[in-house]
């Protein structure tokens, strides 16, 4: 697995909530974007999937390999703003 590394400039009051609510915000942060990256994933294949079936398209064996066909077709990036 490739790792990335991101920034990302919180307000104070955000700053606020996040030290809150967790005592570890690097761990709740990446926890949440693997979440929501998951969650994206899920629409991928489903949209991919159902995009084979209507074009009569073999469909990938594997879960990466379906969501590389969505990006690489640009399904991907026709997807609802609600999963951007």
């Amino acid at each position: 697995m490739s790792e990335s590394a991101y920034l990302v400039a919180l307000n104070s009051t955000e700053q606020l909530i996040l030290d809150t609510v967790t005592d570890d915000s690097a761990a709740w942060i990446t926890e949440l974007v693997q979440q929501r990256c998951q969650q994206i994933t899920a629409a991928l294949v489903h949209d991919a999937v159902d995009r084979c079936i209507a074009r009569n398209l073999p469909i990938p064996a594997t879960q990466d390999e379906i969501v590389q066909l969505s990006v690489t077709r640009g399904w991907a990036k026709i997807l609802p703003v609600e999963n951007k």
